[in-house]
C-alpha cells in the first residue's frame, strides 16, 4: 500500500483498529503457526549503526525450539472504511531463556536478534575470493552456500576484484565481516534484513540524499508527536580532516597521497571547519579494506566526508506507533517551538513496545 494511504490511516488513528501478532517460522522462513495467543509482551529496537540492527524482547507462555525456529512479528492497521494494511516486522532468532523456579504458569522471557546474527559465526578456516570474481557474485555465493534467502541489487554486478582477497583463520573473521567488506568495496550498504527476513543490500545513499518518507508536524491540530521532545546540536566529535587509507594487511608497501592514501581538509565550510575552530585540526583516520583502486578510495572517502563534516542535530522524541519506519529512513520535522522548520532528519534508531506505549525515535540531521 502506498505511504500516503498508510499516512492517512495513522494520522486518523482515532478511527483505527490495530491488531498485533507474532508468527512462528522455521529456520528456512517457512510458516509454522501463529503464536499470538502465547505472547505476553514484546518490543523491538532497530539501530542503523549496529552490525546487527534489530533486537526483540519477548515473553511467551509457550516453549519453542529455540535453536531452530524464529519469530516473525506483524502489525495490522484497519480503519472504519475497510482499508487494511499489514506491516511485517522481520525475523528474529531467539536465545534460550532461563527457567524461573516456582513460576506458575511457566513463562519464557528472552531476547533475540535479527538474522544477521547467524552470519556472525567465525568462518573457521581461511577464505579466499579470487581476482576476477564479481563482488556481488561473491556475496551471493556466500549467502547461497549458507542456505539463506537474499536479494542484492545488481547495479554493480559487473565490478570485479582486481586482486585476490584472503581472510585468514581468525575468530574475528566472520561471514558477516566478509560480506560487508565485499559490499563496501563497491559502495553498497552493509547487509541488512528486510521485513520478511530476507538479506538485502543496495548502493549506498549518503544520509543527506535520503528521501523523506514522513513528516512529523507539531503545528497540525492533530499530531502523533508526544510532548517529550529533546533537541541538541552535537559539534564535539565532528572532524575537519579525514585521512583514508587503502588498507591491505598483507601489503609491504607504504601508501602515499594519490597512491593508496586520500586526504580531505575542511578549511572553511561550516562551524566544524578549521577556520571556525580557530585553526584547530580534528583528524579522523579511516582504514578501508578491499578498495579496488585510488578512484574507489576517493569515491568512498567523499561519501564519508559528506556524512561526517557537519554538526549533528539530534532529536529524541516519542510518537504514536508508526509502522512505516524500518531501515535507514529519513523524515521531515516541522517544530517551530524548537526552531526546526521543515528540516530533514535521518532515523538513527527506533524502539516500539507493542502493548500500547509510544514509539521512541532517535533522529539526526546533517546541516
Amino acid at each position: 500500500m502506498a505511504p500516503g494511504v498508510a499516512e492517512g490511516l495513522i494520522r486518523d488513528s482515532y478511527q483505527l483498529s490495530v491488531t498485533k501478532g507474532v508468527e512462528l517460522w522455521d529456520a528456512n522462513l517457512n510458516f509454522v503457526e501463529d503464536i499470538t495467543d502465547e505472547v505476553r509482551d514484546w518490543s523491538i529496537q532497530h539501530n542503523n549503526f549496529r552490525s546487527v540492527h534489530g533486537t526483540i524482547k519477548i515473553k511467551l507462555s509457550k516453549e519453542l525450539m529455540w535453536a531452530s525456529q524464529v519469530v516473525h512479528p506483524y502489525l495490522i492497521l484497519d480503519d472504519t472504511q475497510g482499508t487494511t494494511q499489514r506491516w511485517e516486522y522481520g525475523a528474529f532468532a531467539l536465545t534460550t531463556p532461563a527457567l524461573q523456579l516456582f513460576e506458575t504458569p511457566q513463562e519464557f522471557e528472552t531476547t533475540g536478534l535479527d538474522l544477521l546474527d547467524w552470519l556472525r559465526s567465525p568462518i573457521g578456516s581461511s577464505y579466499k575470493v579470487a581476482a576476477g570474481t564479481g563482488y556481488i557474485a561473491a556475496v551471493e555465493s556466500i549467502l547461497s552456500n549458507l542456505g539463506y534467502s537474499y536479494g542484492i541489487d545488481q547495479a554493480s554486478a559487473s565490478a570485479q576484484l582486481a586482486i585476490d582477497r584472503v581472510w585468514a583463520i581468525d575468530s574475528n573473521n566472520t561471514w558477516l565481516k566478509v560480506v560487508n567488506a565485499l559490499l563496501g568495496a563497491v559502495t553498497y550498504r552493509s547487509l541488512y534484513v528486510d521485513r520478511s527476513g530476507i538479506f538485502r543490500s543496495e548502493p549506498r545513499i549518503v544520509e543527506s540524499g535520503l528521501p523523506s518518507m514522513w513528516t512529523y508536524d507539531t503545528s497540525l491540530d492533530y499530531t502523533i508527536v508526544a510532548e517529550n521532545v529533546a533537541y541538541a546540536i552535537d559539534l564535539y566529535g565532528v572532524p575537519n580532516k579525514w585521512v583514508f587509507v587503502n588498507y591491505d594487511p598483507e601489503s609491504t608497501t607504504q601508501p602515499s597521497e594519490g597512491n593508496g592514501l586520500y586526504t580531505v581538509v575542511n578549511q572553511s565550510d561550516g562551524p566544524a571547519s578549521i577556520d571556525s575552530r580557530g585553526g584547530r585540526i580534528k583528524t579522523r583516520i579511516y582504514k578501508l579494506e578491499d578498495v579496488k583502486d585510488q578512484s574507489s578510495l576517493v569515491s568512498r572517502g567523499d561519501r564519508i566526508v559528506e556524512d561526517t563534516k557537519f554538526p549533528l542535530n539530534r532529536v529524541n522524541m516519542s510518537v504514536g506507533v508508526n509502522p512505516i519506519h524500518w531501515h535507514w529512513d529519513a523524515v521531515t520535522l516541522n517544530m517551530s517551538q524548537l526552531g526546526i522548520l521543515n528540516t530533514k532528519f535521518t532515523v538513527h534508531s527506533w524502539k516500539v513496545n507493542f502493548w500500547g506505549e509510544d514509539m521512541q525515535l532517535k533522529l539526526r540531521s546533517l546541516t
